[in-house]
């Protein structure tokens, strides 16, 4: 939980590269953790990475609304995405939820839903709810 309030804090005072850093550090962590110990905990001892606590805890996992607001997207659901702001990730995405894809850059939102419908959303464009033409 801290690393998502001084996550978010980043993102809010201007400095969404600090952010995705931090971002990075954390899921590394989380990776090691499930190399090493097959599956998530509660917390991770900041020493030595290992993870104590309940296993499958979901406190364990990079909270989804740092990366919601990194990237600036969320899937509703099959016909319709959530433009929630700017895309503030370094690097582009792909991502694929309830058969919707969405490529995000800083220089434009792809969205092509399960239908076969398109949808491209300029870099600038302000929060919305984008819907499939054909849903």
């Amino acid at each position: 939980m801290p690393d998502l309030l001084l996550g978010l804090a980043l993102l809010e005072g201007g400095h969404p590269a600090l952010s995705y850093t931090l971002l990075e550090r954390a899921s590394a962590g989380i990776v090691g953790q499930l190399r090493r110990q097959g599956g998530v905990f509660q917390w991770t001892d900041a020493l030595s990475g290992a993870g104590g606590g309940l296993p499958g805890h979901a406190s364990g996992i990079v909270p989804l609304y740092w990366l919601l607001n990194l990237w600036g997207v969320a899937v509703r659901d099959a016909r319709s995405v959530f433009l929630l702001g700017p895309f503030q990730a370094p690097r582009k995405i792909g991502l694929r939820q309830h058969g919707v894809r969405i490529n995000r850059s800083t220089r434009k939102l792809a969205i092509k839903f399960p239908s076969g419908n398109t949808l491209e959303v300029p870099p600038d464009a302000p929060p919305q709810l984008l819907q499939d033409a054909r849903g």
